[in-house]
């Protein structure tokens, strides 16, 4: 008798260990209205009953299509981030840090090619990010610091000319815009200041000639603006305030 009862604890032990072990889950699943599966996030049993929440988070699209599948860390992202088009092609591939964005973050079109490529440091973007047309035509390349733009930005065309270039210090336009036409030629340089045209603008004719100068404040021209003729001589002038003519002089050539 005293054996059997002993086989039979054994048995229980073993069967509760199994039960318990390091290798079972436990799934909380949420849902759309439909019904349809929203997410399922796969816990490990053992570190659940302590209280930690280990384990693999899966989101789906309404249709059933795998959208993210991201590893957990006491519920935080943490590890490599893979996302999906609802037609089940890769659309980012990311690393998080305790729930933070982490180095290369690259997305991508339906058919593959890159979108963007952007550096994170503790969930924010820094560094040179890049961004991409369809085609895979580079869009646009900008500095950020701690989450904002703060350095150059280059925006290009679908043929990979360069259309405008800007400088921002903490995501406010500060600096010289540039503007280019499609041949690369450069049509004006204008000076800003907190978002706005501020100081010196220039306008240059094909061959790279001045074609005219105005001062700005606050976007809004103010001070003296002079147009060229082709070959350099002066065409006319005039003074502005806050937007307003108040002055025109013509020149007879």
């Amino acid at each position: 008798m005293n054996q059997t009862l002993v086989v039979i604890t054994l048995i229980l032990v073993m069967l509760f260990g199994a039960y318990f072990s390091l290798d079972r889950q436990t799934n909380r699943i949420e849902e759309y209205e439909s019904g349809n599966i929203h997410r399922i996030t796969e816990l490990k049993l053992s570190d659940y009953l302590k209280g930690e929440k280990n384990g693999v988070v899966k989101t789906y699209y309404e249709t059933g299509q795998l959208m993210e599948e991201a590893p957990l860390r006491d519920n935080k992202k943490h590890g490599s981030v893979m996302g999906y088009h609802e037609d089940g092609s890769l659309m980012s591939d990311g690393t998080y840090s305790e729930g933070l964005l982490e180095g290369t973050l690259t997305k991508y079109h339906p058919d593959g090619t890159f979108k963007e490529i952007g550096e994170y440091a503790a969930g924010q973007r820094t560094g040179l990010n890049k961004f991409y047309y369809p085609s895979g035509q580079l869009e646009s390349e900008v500095e950020y610091e701690n989450g904002l733009k703060h350095g150059d930005e280059r925006i290009f065309d679908e043929n990979g000319s360069l259309k405008i270039r800007n400088q921002y210090q903490k995501d406010v336009l500060n600096g010289v815009q540039e503007e280019y036409d499609k041949f690369g030629n450069l049509i004006s340089q204008r000076e800003m200041k907190d978002g706005k045209y501020h100081g010196m603008s220039t306008y240059f004719y094909d061959d790279g000639s001045v074609k005219s100068t105005n001062m700005y404040a606050n976007s809004q021209m103010h001070g003296e603006a002079v147009w060229y003729h082709p070959d350099g001589s002066v065409q006319s002038k005039a003074r502005y305030e806050n937007g307003l003519q108040r002055e025109l002089n013509r020149f007879v050539e």
